[in-house]
């Protein structure tokens, strides 16, 4: 398997799982408590994954937008659960995909 399709398979992966989690009914009371610490690392992860695909200075803001458009796309699905769309969890989307960029950014800077 080549590094390109490895790394499509797991960003398929991870949408899948991240996804399954946001819109399963249930929730467990452990989970309600780290409520947006999941938000904020699901996100982070989800823009570096994205932002792996390709190469280029105009990647980061893009695969960071992705990655928010991703989140916003599951609270309207979950707003067809009978939940409110939360717009504070789009927030915290958002700031998790920028703090993934910048963590992956410095990263890059140290290991170069």
């Amino acid at each position: 398997m080549t590094r390109s399709t490895t790394v499509r398979v797991a960003i398929l992966t991870w949408i899948v799982l991240v996804t399954a989690v946001s819109l399963q009914p249930m929730r467990p009371p452990a989970t309600v408590a780290l409520h947006r610490e999941f938000h904020l690392f699901a996100f982070a992860v989800t823009a570096v994954l994205f932002r792996s695909l390709h190469a280029g200075p105009r990647r980061e803001l893009q695969s960071a937008l992705a990655a928010v458009l991703l989140g916003a796309a599951l609270e309207v699905l979950q707003t067809h659960l009978r939940y409110p769309f939360e717009w504070w969890d789009v927030r915290d989307d958002a700031i998790g995909a920028v703090a993934g960029i910048l963590l992956y950014q410095a990263a890059c800077f140290i290991w170069t």
